[in-house]
């Protein structure tokens, strides 16, 4: 009987440790609305004309956007932190590699493309942060239109542009895109805006989301533990019942 119940316990115990994953085994963090500070971002540093302007009304971020010529590739968005300045200056990032993909809800009036940007940390070049394209452009664009849609990219297709590589000179690119050390995001305007025309971003929600590998591998950690402990204890009781002497 003692036996039954010690198997029992012990395919209890999984069970139990199999629905914690089941339950818990994706995490997710939301990037906006998050209630971190927005700011302009847009081509003015360089000597560009185009011009951005938000908005923020029941968490629905409305940007306006009017790009013009004057710059190589005229640009302008909105920038959104994504840890405190506060913290982020004392080296302290939001680490993005823990996720797999980002979905963004999003819509625009007339550009049929949108691009997203997460600012990453270089360690090699952790002093030039505050320059305007300082920190690594992890980019990749999205398909849109006049209706709210939500797209899903994994994270693994955001890559860093050749015109970062050649902006600071660098004549090897390489894979890094440190986004274990992420500290903002972009959200511009695409391939195929018209220049001269006002145009429009409106943005509901911005999410990472991926396995929760951390959780993982504390439950698995805790159930090789818990299974040697079993195939221990039944050996040792194997070993008992076969040492016990014999009735004559």
């Amino acid at each position: 009987m003692k036996r039954v119940a010690f198997v029992f316990g012990y395919l209890l115990f999984l069970a139990v440790l199999a629905g914690v994953w089941g339950v818990f085994r994706t995490s997710a963090a939301v990037l906006y609305p998050s209630g971190e500070p927005l700011s302009v971002f847009q081509d003015s540093v360089f000597g560009g004309s185009s011009r951005a302007a938000f908005s923020e009304e029941d968490s629905l971020l409305s940007i306006d956007i009017l790009a013009r010529s004057g710059y190589e590739s005229p640009y302008a968005g909105v920038k959104l932190a994504l840890v405190p300045e506060a913290k982020f200056a004392f080296g302290n990032w939001q680490d993005l590699s823990r996720y797999d993909s980002l979905s963004i809800e999003v819509a625009t009036r007339r550009m049929p493309q949108v691009l997203l940007t997460i600012l990453t940390s270089d360690p090699e070049r952790a002093s030039s942060w505050l320059e305007p394209f300082g920190p690594r452009f992890v980019q990749h664009s999205i398909k849109t239109g006049r209706q709210f849609q939500k797209t899903t990219v994994a994270l693994s297709d955001f890559r860093v542009p050749e015109w970062w590589f050649s902006f600071h000179r660098i004549h090897t690119p390489d894979e890094f895109t440190y986004l274990d050390r992420s500290f903002g995001f972009l959200i511009l305007n695409g391939f195929g805006t018209m220049l001269g025309i006002p145009d429009e971003i409106q943005v509901k929600k911005i999410e990472v989301f991926g396995v929760n590998r951390r959780l993982g591998t504390i439950l698995l950690f805790v159930a090789l533990a818990g299974s040697i402990i079993f195939i221990g204890t039944v050996c040792r009781n194997l070993r008992k019942s076969h040492n016990k002497p014999k009735e004559k």
